[in-house]
């Protein structure tokens, strides 16, 4: 099945660079992290099903006995960016010092900061195997060769006045 996302992925310089399908594979299966600077507030923890007011409440109260107030308000009036090294740090240490906030934590962070796969990082939404980057590279190969026929070699010799058979015989020559 021709996919055109992992076609137009295996076109990036990165897995260009590799030029065994096999190395392409693993590293189009190795992980990245991928983050979301959405802003959560007190209000958005509240309303989240995940979470709810006990945990917003939990929250607030200790970012206020950690010492940081400023960043207790913050939280409450416009929300905290959750991919931030500090804040990922922050979560930590509440974790850490409330026990029964560290599953809440653990899952905000995970909302910050998560790992995918380079082919998901793209847009691949399935798993390709070895033959597929084969497949795609070479579809690649093809659509580029096409591309060239059609934009340079056949207006070259149309201008050039060539017949149809010369065309042709060009044309079968690229592919």
């Amino acid at each position: 099945m021709f996919d055109s996302i992992l076609a137009k992925c295996l076109r990036c310089s990165d897995f260009v660079a590799l030029t065994a399908d096999a190395d392409a594979l693993a590293f189009g299966r190795s992980m990245v992290t991928q983050t979301s600077s959405a802003l959560w507030s007190y209000d958005q923890i509240v309303k989240d099903s995940r979470f709810g007011r006990v945990i917003a409440d939990a929250l607030y109260s200790a970012i206020v006995s950690s010492g940081s107030p400023a960043a207790a308000m913050l939280y409450v009036n416009y929300g905290i960016d959750l991919s931030l090294d500090a804040t990922q740090a922050g979560l930590d240490q509440i974790a850490a010092s409330v026990p029964a906030l560290a599953s809440a934590c653990a899952e905000l962070k995970s909302l910050g900061c998560w790992q995918v796969s380079v082919f998901a990082s793209r847009g691949v939404t399935w798993s390709p195997a070895v033959a597929d980057i084969t497949f795609h590279r070479a579809a690649n190969v093809a659509a580029d060769r096409w591309e060239q026929l059609v934009n340079n070699t056949v207006p070259t010799l149309l201008s050039q006045g060539k017949n149809w058979a010369e065309i042709k015989t060009a044309i079968n020559g690229v592919f």
